[in-house]
């Protein structure tokens, strides 16, 4: 897949969460790029310029957490805000997200107007206004 700069490239294993967020986020005028493996959501990191990336914890070939600490430490992905999007939103998971440099973590169990809301917070403020 080609990159082309969308708004928001979301990494997400399960094609109908992906659906759910991507319709949530095209509703918000948002175009997303949607990635369902880990090693292709990494490739697609590095070579696209998305505003904010949506990264689940658990994906084929790659973890979402490793996933996040090999972007913090490229120079060139290393200011991209990401997501941490998971069905497991306890403490720990939290923490180790936080750590690794996560915006934020989202749980998939949220309702559309808390979704929408936590992605907002998430983007960069120089890119807000559109």
């Amino acid at each position: 897949m080609l990159p082309h700069n969308a708004d928001i490239l979301l990494i997400e294993d399960s094609p109908t969460q992906a659906q759910q967020f991507q319709l949530w986020l095209n509703q918000l005028g948002y175009s997303v790029d949607v990635v369902h493996d880990g090693a292709e959501g990494l490739l697609q990191a590095r070579h696209s310029n998305p505003r904010l990336i949506l990264l689940d914890i658990e994906l084929p070939t790659i973890s979402g957490f490793h996933i996040l600490a090999c972007l913090k430490r490229e120079q060139r992905t290393q200011h991209t805000p990401i997501a941490i999007l998971t069905n497991h939103a306890d403490e720990q998971n939290r923490v180790r997200a936080m750590r690794l440099g996560a915006e934020c973590l989202i749980s998939k169990y949220t309702d559309r107007a808390q979704f929408c809301a936590l992605v907002e917070a998430a983007l960069p403020l120089t890119n807000a206004l559109r």
